[in-house]
């Protein structure tokens, strides 16, 4: 959340900043990445060359109520999956 731009939901930080920040290897971060967009809780998109990512509004949000709305359009809606069930 450090790096993560309030009213849009954009995270901020290039993968290397965050894998410095994380004391990891940037290849550690890309399969991260990958792994919170399949879930749904980060969103993806490219712009030209560049990928930028997305916090999914549904997760989390510290801006406004309206913004938030605007970011959660389109969002998936996440699913906690249990053994039995899942539950939205």
């Amino acid at each position: 959340m450090t790096y993560l731009r309030w009213d849009t939901g954009e995270i901020m930080a290039t993968r290397d900043r965050i894998a410095d920040d994380a004391q990891t290897l940037p290849c550690h971060i890309s399969t991260a990445m990958t792994d919170l967009e399949r879930i749904g809780a980060i969103i993806r998109q490219r712009r030209g060359k560049r990928t930028v990512y997305f916090m999914n509004g549904n997760v989390a949000w510290a801006g406004s109520e309206r913004t938030r709305q605007a970011a959660v359009k389109g969002a998936p809606v996440l699913r906690l999956v249990s053994k039995n069930k899942a539950v939205e």
